[in-house]
């Protein structure tokens, strides 16, 4: 929740910057911070996720495996302001996403020996997603569709657990991508809308974690497993988003 409450100060204060760079007087006003300024919460539900288990081997084999995850939900809150036409607006969007699966295995290895253990993968993402977003031409005042793109800087965590260990995260590097958005708003109000939105991308960003130990013991026979984790983590299935906007005037 502080990392949230970190982003949208960082909204806030984009969206300042952004005002103040396309206003067309030099004297500040809150009326001109609010003309065609919109604030949107949305749940949000993700398909998939992916973790890349050795994004740094040269082995090409070993650097294609990947953990295919479950989807997963979330919620979300977006800042969109008109630029320059009345069919054209800067959107700062950011989320919290969870996923959570527990129905993946580890292969665990001794000296005579596999094992087969059950694994689980908690991964969460907070992106701050900038995008140009543009209304298109509609039949009615009531209905909105509208097309969009832009980039996005994601930031996030994933820990593992097995056997009742669990990683430790030493080191988390956001990285930058892509997106592309389509959606549309019906209003019911002049200035409340219901909006439903699709959202591609790459969100991605890499981990280093660590167990506290690298070996296990069952029925008497000790098993080895890799105790430091280095992985790339992809949010990268369809995003799905349900919410209510407001419009400022």
């Amino acid at each position: 929740m502080s990392c949230m409450k970190h982003n949208l100060k960082i909204l806030f204060v984009l969206l300042f910057i952004l005002n103040s760079s396309i206003s067309y007087s030099q004297v500040f006003s809150f009326s001109s911070l609010y003309e065609g300024l919109s604030l949107s919460v949305t749940g949000n539900y993700v398909s998939s996720a992916s973790i890349q288990l050795y994004p740094n081997s040269y082995n090409l084999v070993e650097k294609n495996v990947f953990d295919e995850l479950k989807g997963g939900y979330g919620y979300g809150i977006s800042l969109r302001k008109k630029f320059f036409r009345d069919d054209l607006y800067i959107g700062i969007t950011t989320e919290y996403i969870k996923i959570y699966d527990n129905e993946l295995t580890q292969l665990l290895e001794s000296d005579t020996n596999f094992v087969k253990v059950r694994a689980t993968e908690t991964v969460w993402m907070i992106p701050i997603e900038l995008s140009l977003i543009f209304n298109v031409p509609s039949i009615t005042d009531e209905l909105r569709v509208y097309l969009g793109g832009g980039v996005g800087v994601y930031f996030g965590d994933r820990i593992r657990k097995i056997l009742g260990m669990e990683t430790e995260t030493k080191s988390r590097e956001a990285l930058l991508n892509i997106h592309v958005l389509s959606g549309l708003e019906y209003f019911f109000e002049k200035n409340i809308s219901a909006l439903f939105e699709v959202r591609f991308r790459q969100a991605q960003y890499r981990v280093q974690s660590s167990y506290p130990t690298n070996q296990a013991v069952l029925n008497g026979v000790t098993y080895d497993f890799e105790k430091d984790l280095n992985s790339k983590v992809f949010i990268d299935g369809l995003k799905l988003s349900l919410g209510v906007a407001y419009y400022f005037n």
